[in-house]
């Protein structure tokens, strides 16, 4: 019997906390959608920021024996090079170039090529979108973003961010924040550029 007790409560506890848990991502959600017109809910952040898609959701990520949720911010990229897919380049990345034969085009930017892992149908296409001094400068920010990391596939860019659950104000930057890097990495908002190399860094909150 007394058993049987202490399962019930185990179990209470773990749905109660579960609860209140959902209950604050929810506020969370509402309260970073709210003052940019977006719809939050108690799983995600959806809508239309300055003409382009947004969503935004917890992810969840094994850290040792631990399960822990990491916000995923996702925006939609126009125009960008058929078949481009971008991501901070780690261990994964380098194994998946040396098993798959993958193709890693490089831009010819010392202080980018080696920190990201590109691949597009026509090389010569993503070194011209690449090396445009502003996609340059909006890569460097993304690399230089500390303890998260991003990738630009099927057409989005995805930014994961540990520090973006701290508190609604936070998380609504953030999005504001992708949401510009996302437009730069247009190329409907670009033009050819030349010399990446020498393109300085921007100055933000990245």
């Amino acid at each position: 019997m007394k058993t049987a007790m202490l399962v019930i409560a185990v179990i209470a506890s773990v749905f109660f906390a579960e609860r209140r848990h959902t209950n604050r991502r929810k506020k969370l959600f509402v309260d970073a959608a709210k003052p940019l017109g977006l719809s939050g809910s108690e799983t995600s952040v959806s809508g239309f920021l300055d003409g382009v898609e947004v969503l935004v959701w917890a992810e969840s990520r094994r850290s040792g024996k631990v399960s822990v949720e990491v916000p995923a911010i996702k925006v939609g990229v126009l125009g960008l090079p058929a078949g481009l897919s971008v991501r901070s380049e780690g261990i994964y990345e380098k194994i998946t170039k040396v098993t798959s034969g993958a193709i890693d085009i490089q831009l010819g930017v010392p202080d980018i090529d080696p920190k990201i892992m590109i691949v597009g149908k026509d090389e010569e296409e993503v070194r011209r979108w690449g090396c445009n001094p502003a996609v340059a400068d909006a890569l460097r920010e993304l690399i230089a973003r500390p303890k998260s990391s991003f990738r630009i596939h099927g057409g989005d860019l995805v930014v994961y961010a540990p520090h973006a659950f701290e508190n609604a104000d936070v998380l609504s930057d953030l999005i504001r924040e992708v949401v510009a890097k996302a437009k730069t990495l247009s190329r409907s908002n670009v033009s050819a550029g030349t010399n990446p190399s020498k393109t300085s860094r921007a100055d933000g909150i990245w």
